[in-house]
This record gives C-alpha cells, sequence and structure tokens, in this order.
C-alpha cells in the first residue's frame, strides 16, 4: 500500500456548490493534512492562487504524485465512497 508524501498536485475531481470558489476541474497544491471529521473525514490544507483553504481529500485526485501515492490517494477515494 501507497502513502502520499505532501506537499503534492492535485485536481477538484467532485462537482462543488456553486457558492465555492473552489470548482471542479481547479488544480491545488496540497500542503498537509489538517484536520479529519465526521462527514468528510480527512481535510487537506490547500493553496488555490494565493489563497490558503481547506478540502476534502475524498475530491481530489493527484496530478504530480508518484505512483504509489496516486494508488493511496485512490484507494481512499474508492473507500470513501463505499463506507
Amino acid at each position: 500500500m501507497g502513502k502520499l508524501e505532501f506537499p503534492f498536485e492535485a485536481e477538484v475531481n467532485e462537482y462543488q456548490e456553486p457558492s465555492c470558489f473552489i470548482q471542479q476541474g481547479d488544480k491545488l497544491k496540497v500542503i498537509k493534512v489538517e484536520s479529519e471529521e465526521d462527514l468528510y473525514w480527512i481535510i487537506v490544507e490547500v493553496r488555490f492562487d494565493r489563497f490558503k483553504s481547506y478540502f476534502p481529500l475524498c475530491d481530489l485526485k493527484a496530478l504530480y504524485l508518484d505512483d504509489d501515492g496516486k494508488v493511496a490517494l485512490y484507494d481512499y477515494r474508492v473507500w470513501f465512497a463505499n463506507r
């Protein structure tokens, strides 16, 4: 099983509410795991342009990450969707 190494580049891969300034297709830099919560489980700190924000890891697809990291994130997303 792979592991994530921070920071890494990711793309928002899920639909977001129109009121969210980060939208599907946007590219982000994932800095670190910020917290865990009941609804979205793992929340990560991200940079979007000059802005710092927090985002659910389950809505991201890795772009520039080694194969082990991509597999780890994909496995987490599949697990999250089926929990």
